[in-house]
């Protein structure tokens, strides 16, 4: 395990100059130049840099969870501030046609009981004028 994580680390800290790709299979293979150090397997410097590697990383996903969580957080917060408007918007709408139609039914009641008063009093004096005259007719007022 620790030959594979060694040259994994090798092959990392070489630059891409050295890289050519094999015709065959088409696998990048590191080469050497003249210039270059000679690799090495204890690779104390390469575990520096893969903690730093790992440091970066943890700090770059840290921010894009806090970033995601941000984006959820505002698109929570809207969506809360269009439903609490519209349901007070509808509340209110609601409560001026309850209003409205109830102030016609009342008035619709209030008109039919008067137009049923007047009717009353029209049919007590139609009474009471039948009877004046039955009286005078029979001579017993």
């Amino acid at each position: 395990m620790t030959d594979q994580t060694s040259a994994e680390d090798q092959l990392l800290n070489q630059d891409n100059s050295s890289v050519f790709l094999d015709d065959d299979d088409d696998d990048e293979v590191p080469v050497q130049d003249s210039t270059d150090r000679p690799l090495s397997l204890s690779g104390s410097g390469s575990r520096d840099e893969r903690q730093e590697v790992y440091k970066m990383s943890a700090k770059d996903t840290r921010r894009v969870r806090l970033g995601r969580l941000a984006v959820t957080v505002v698109l929570l917060l809207t969506a809360l501030t269009v439903t609490l408007t519209t349901y007070k918007l509808l509340k209110r709408e609601e409560q001026h046609s309850f209003r409205v139609a109830f102030d016609r039914f009342s008035r619709t009641v209030g008109d039919a009981a008067i137009q049923q008063q007047l009717n009353i009093r029209e049919s007590l004096r139609t009474l009471a004028h039948s009877a004046s005259n039955y009286a005078l007719a029979a001579n017993q007022s």
